[in-house]
C-alpha cells in the first residue's frame, strides 16, 4: 500500500504507492460523477502538505483546520 512506510512515533508521513493514490482518485471521481460534479485531478505539488496533514490527524486522533503547535508531529506545512 505504501511506497514509503509512515512512522508516527518519529513523525514521518510516508507515502502511498501510485496504485493506491490512483484508486482513491478514481473512487472520488466516481462519486463526483453520481452528483454531476466535474472530476478532480491530483496536484503533486501539494502532496507533501496533504501527507503531513494526514500524519498529524493520525498522530493525534483529531481533525482540526488550525491544529495547535502542541500537537504531536505538528508542522507549519
Amino acid at each position: 500500500m505504501f511506497s514509503e512506510q509512515p512512522d508516527i512515533l518519529n513523525c514521518r508521513a510516508g507515502r502511498l504507492n501510485d496504485a493506491q493514490v490512483q484508486l482513491a482518485l478514481d473512487t472520488l471521481n466516481a462519486i463526483r460523477v453520481l452528483h454531476e460534479l466535474a472530476p478532480v485531478t491530483l496536484n503533486h505539488l501539494t502532496e507533501q502538505e496533504s501527507n503531513q496533514a494526514a500524519l498529524m490527524v493520525a498522530a493525534n486522533g483529531k481533525l482540526d483546520h488550525n491544529p495547535p503547535a502542541s500537537w504531536h508531529c505538528f508542522s507549519t506545512t
